[in-house]
């Protein structure tokens, strides 16, 4: 005779794969996290630790959340301290912390991040995978929540009856065997990574197995009460050692489906993705005319990449100043506003001291197709001194060089013109923005990510087109682009109105 009804087995089932999902999503997000070598565990906890309690309770987090702008309901904040409160007093202490943001499937990258020295300061980088992490926490609790009065408002369900129809062998706990059998009776393909990430869930004491007071706790709907966030919430049968304490190395994130749909399915009030598109279109026509130019200029036979740079470095000083770039400027005919000269410094130059050096010139000339590049590096200087270093190309280079530089400008106007349009924009915020694009909310954007948000609102780009949009952002030249490398790009530089 059956203890509870088909039905209400298949929504403990369903409950149960929520957990693996959720649980794989936010361990890809702990990842990520740790990923960032600048990430150190104790300095944030520090800084989330407004008053130096040694703890966090819940308005240190709230705080936190609202002024990073994210809506979290104060009861979604309260189930992730029950989640993580291991003396069940309504505070994280700083083990409890570390089993919100560590890993538990990669062992050297745990120890590792603890071994980290400490930052005065928390990066804009480790503060976004932060935010995505603990939002995306936050929102699990929500699911998980509605997920467990659907289940426990069942007519014929009861706690016991529930954890016999998957402790078959009327054992005092639930097995790993037991979990997947129960799965496969329902007829729902999991993997042993689906039953890690359950257990790194439910079982808090980390014995390998559930038992009857850990499957309640999962299992029980909670009854917060929210006018009241100082008082205990933990479960009355929370008597274990704390979450995730023991982890497997083999254990892997699984691509979760439910958790991580919803998690996009987020409401993002405050931008328009179409608004984003545009601007990243346009930001590709520039480029577009800027790479014929240089191609055309890279194509003339006289032209060479230390001549182009000496023209600028008259005195050999081994770098070249805004002042110097003016000169010269001038000299070619080119009337420019010194503010237009600090916007192309600022893109080009790799340091803060304001001064070009030959590698970074080589940038504005050197063409990006490697074939019209290696003509150009390839050519001799004709050593020309002193101010005759500006008379060392023929008329017609002359003419090229001077629309690769005017086009530089304009581009580098148009771009400072993009910034201030989108930071006068009510609908734009550099955040929401950011995590638009970030599809996999990993916390970079990739050429893929580039590529996805141009097709989708119809906008041709090619690849040479996409390399560009990664070229302008991606500062460090990893192949991604990160948090700070994104709002670096699109937050306004000059003073002057464009």
């Amino acid at each position: 005779m059956a203890l509870i009804s088909i039905e209400t087995e298949r929504k403990l089932a369903d409950f149960l794969l929520l957990i693996a999902e959720g649980e794989n999503e936010i361990e890809k997000s702990r990842i990520s996290l740790c990923g960032n070598r600048e990430f150190e565990p104790l300095s944030v906890f520090r800084q989330l630790d407004r008053f130096s309690n040694g703890y966090l309770n819940f308005l240190d987090i709230q705080e936190f959340f609202e002024n990073k702008r994210i809506e979290t309901a104060d009861k979604d904040i309260q189930l992730l301290i029950r989640q993580y409160d291991s003396d069940s007093d309504g505070r994280l202490l700083i083990s409890d912390f570390y089993q919100i943001v560590l890993p538990s499937t990669n062992t050297y990258l745990r120890e590792s991040v603890i071994a980290r020295p400490s930052y005065m300061k928390i990066s804009l980088d480790v503060e976004y995978l932060l935010i995505r992490l603990l939002e995306k926490e936050a929102l699990f609790q929500r699911q998980l929540e509605s997920s467990r009065y659907s289940l426990t408002s069942q007519i014929d369900y009861k706690h016991l009856d529930a954890f016999r129809c998957i402790n078959y062998a009327n054992e005092s706990f639930i097995t790993r065997d037991h979990l997947a059998e129960f799965f496969r009776r329902h007829s729902l393909p999991v993997y042993e990574e689906d039953i890690d990430a359950i257990l790194r869930r439910v079982d808090t004491d980390g014995d390998e197995r559930i038992s009857y007071a850990e499957f309640v706790e999962a299992v029980q709907a909670s009854e917060i009460l929210l006018e009241s966030p100082y008082r205990s919430i933990a479960s009355p049968v929370r008597h274990s050692s704390p979450l995730r304490k023991s982890f497997s190395p083999n254990r892997s994130s699984y691509n979760s489906r439910s958790l991580e749909s919803s998690y996009r399915k987020t409401p993002i009030k405050s931008v328009n993705i179409s608004e984003i598109a545009q601007v990243l279109s346009e930001q590709v026509a520039l480029s577009r005319e800027l790479d014929a130019a240089i191609k055309e200029l890279g194509l003339r036979a006289d032209f060479n990449l230390i001549d182009a740079y000496r023209m600028f470095d008259i005195d050999d000083k081994g770098f070249f100043t805004e002042l110097d770039a003016e000169e010269t400027l001038n000299d070619f005919g080119i009337r420019t506003f010194k503010d237009e000269i600090s916007l192309l410094f600022k893109h080009y130059c790799h340091s803060s001291d304001k001064k070009m050096r030959f590698s970074e010139l080589n940038e504005l000339f050197t063409p990006k197709d490697p074939e019209y590049a290696r003509l150009v590096k390839n050519r001799v200087p004709y050593n020309a001194q002193g101010a005759n270093r500006r008379n060392v190309f023929r008329p017609e280079t002359m003419n090229k060089l001077i629309r690769v530089l005017q086009l530089h400008l304009e581009c580098e106007s148009m771009a400072e013109n993009l910034r201030q349009r989108l930071s006068r924009s009510q609908s734009f915020n550099i955040m929401d923005a950011f995590q638009i694009i970030d599809r996999d909310r990993n916390g970079y954007i990739t050429f893929k990510e580039f590529q996805q948000i141009l097709d989708e609102h119809g906008l041709i780009a090619s690849k040479k087109d996409v390399e560009s949009l990664m070229e302008r952002y991606d500062k460090d030249k990893d192949g991604r682009v990160s948090y700070s490398e994104f709002m670096n790009e699109v937050t306004p530089k000059s003073p002057q109105k464009y």
